[in-house]
């Protein structure tokens, strides 16, 4: 990638290039291109080392939606929109996800169950004797064992994540996202509690919205 001479001022800046900045700098240009409120050149991705250099590089890429916290459940069904638009690129596998739990464990399940298909993403959950039948249906050498309870999400899975960075590089340069890489960020400067500039150690980049 050619190295992008560091700007003086960035209408929006994302600092870090793992999966979370990736996808927001590349939906922030997509929707100002879209409205017309902006330009895709006005978002500037900036990362000390490079693309999923850091924890994204070595995740599990596991792709799901089991969270005990309900607001997350329509926020991650969009997530999983996003997978499954582009599959091949972003190297998602939809194989779901099942999680398997004690009796102790079934009102937690149900409350899960219950959330995730409220927002449209669908989840199987069987109980008892239909858990356990479940279970040896997929694995015939599964210890079902205290199985009580199972939850099973059809629209999860993984996803590489040597092929999502790839991706995702791929479509920050396909929209015009500004991508700097080997610069790091050394403070920021802070005005009526907004971050109005990031110091970097090649100079101050000064921005309205820092992400």
């Amino acid at each position: 990638m050619t190295r992008q001479r560091l700007p003086s001022h960035a209408g929006y800046l994302v600092v870090g290039a793992g999966m979370h900045g990736m996808s927001t700098a590349w939906h922030l240009a997509m929707a100002l291109e879209r409205s017309g409120r902006g330009r895709a050149a006005d978002v500037v991705l900036l990362d000390k080392t490079g693309p999923g250099a850091g924890a994204t590089g070595i995740a599990c890429g596991c792709v799901r939606n089991l969270y005990m916290t309900s607001p997350l459940h329509a926020i991650l069904r969009h997530s999983v929109d996003i997978w499954e638009s582009d599959p091949v690129n972003l190297g998602f596998q939809q194989v779901g996800y099942v999680s398997v739990g004690e009796a102790n464990q079934q009102a937690d399940y149900e409350k899960i169950h219950a959330s995730q298909n409220a927002v449209g993403y669908a989840s199987d959950l069987h109980v008892g004797r239909e858990a356990r039948a479940f279970l040896k249906s997929l694995w015939p050498d599964f210890n079902i064992e205290r199985a009580d309870v199972v939850l099973h999400e059809r629209p999860s899975g993984y996803a590489g994540t040597h092929v999502a960075v790839r991706g995702l590089t791929e479509k920050l340069e396909a929209w015009g996202v500004r991508q700097l890489y080997g610069i790091a960020v050394t403070g920021y400067e802070v005005s009526g509690g907004r971050v109005t500039a990031v110091r970097t150690d090649e100079g101050d980049i000064k921005a309205d919205c820092v992400i």
